[in-house]
């Protein structure tokens, strides 16, 4: 058991969180590198990644404003 597992274990009730794709996040990010190494005039760009998202015994109705 990571310690992640066992502390999301401990959470009472169980927070909802992002599950965050290490590898979605890096393989553009490093892609976005190479081209800047390579042509330094390059224009900036953003690149948007929508992780998974875990819904657990935290998530309830938005509050009223």
């Amino acid at each position: 058991m990571s310690c992640v597992e066992s502390g999301r274990r401990a959470l009472h009730p169980p927070l909802t969180a992002a599950d965050v794709p290490a590898a979605e996040l890096g393989a553009p990010a490093v892609e976005l590198l190479i081209q800047r190494i390579a042509d330094p005039a390059t224009r900036h760009r953003h690149v948007l990644v929508a992780p998974p998202i875990s819904l657990r015994g935290r998530t309830g109705p938005a509050r009223a404003r």
